[in-house]
């Protein structure tokens, strides 16, 4: 077992929609994107798909549905190890950037929910659980965290509380191979299990130290805020 990120801060589906139904044309191409996204299967779909949901939800954000952004954002955070499957595989850092690009459009756009995305961002990088690429940086992150949060984002509250409190970390193995082959691991950082699983040293995935913003007062005035938040969000 080695220590990664608790599971919390992982997406594996993106935020809410807001709307049960779509309104618009560019709303009702990025639902049918946002179905094919959550359940598609890299092995065994065609090199093209990646690219057509980039340019479907560009095009749909551009006319003016501005979750398109934020789904964009989340495709290059989230889910990276998709693009094994395109013509053209960007690196880790480059899908960072992405990922970085779209969530400032998708804040522009009025998307509160992409603050807490960019935050996390920051804060832990992106890979999915992997977490395979991070510029760790936190003051950053931690701003447009609070901002969701002030914007009545429960779910920021909570990582707010999290990272203050320095409660982000659990153990679990992971795949790695694909990290090995996209190059963004050194083999020195991987050692092989008793189980024949890989395994990866906890320096060598990058992880953010949060010492240095560790707060037990802040910790707790983020997790009653998030709280009311919730039950705000229950209640209307």
């Amino acid at each position: 077992m080695r220590v990664y990120y608790k599971q919390k801060f992982s997406d594996f589906v993106p935020p809410d929609m807001g709307c049960e139904q779509p309104r618009t044309e560019a709303e009702e191409i990025t639902f049918s994107v946002m179905r094919e996204m959550l359940y598609f299967d890299t092995r065994f779909e065609r090199k093209n798909y990646c690219e057509r949901y980039t340019r479907e939800l560009e095009s749909a954000a551009e006319a003016g549905c501005g979750y398109a952004w934020l789904l964009l954002g989340w495709f290059f955070s989230e889910q990276p190890s998709a693009f094994r499957c395109s013509t053209e595989v960007p690196t880790a850092e480059e899908c960072f950037k992405k990922a970085e690009l779209y969530y400032k459009k998708a804040v522009e756009a009025g998307e509160n929910a992409a603050r807490t995305l960019l935050g996390k961002l920051y804060i832990f990088g992106c890979g999915g659980s992997a977490r395979v690429y991070s510029e760790n940086r936190v003051e950053e992150g931690l701003e447009q965290l609070e901002l969701a949060a002030e914007g009545g984002d429960a779910s920021a509250a909570e990582l707010l509380a999290a990272v203050y409190g320095n409660d982000v970390y659990d153990e679990s193995p992971f795949d790695v191979q694909w990290m090995l082959e996209m190059g963004v691991l050194k083999p020195e950082f991987v050692t092989e299990g008793e189980d024949g699983k890989l395994y990866v040293a906890p320096e060598g995935l990058g992880l953010v130290n949060l010492e240095s913003v560790e707060n037990e007062d802040l910790a707790l005035y983020w997790q009653k805020r998030a709280e009311a938040l919730g039950r705000e969000r229950t209640e209307s």
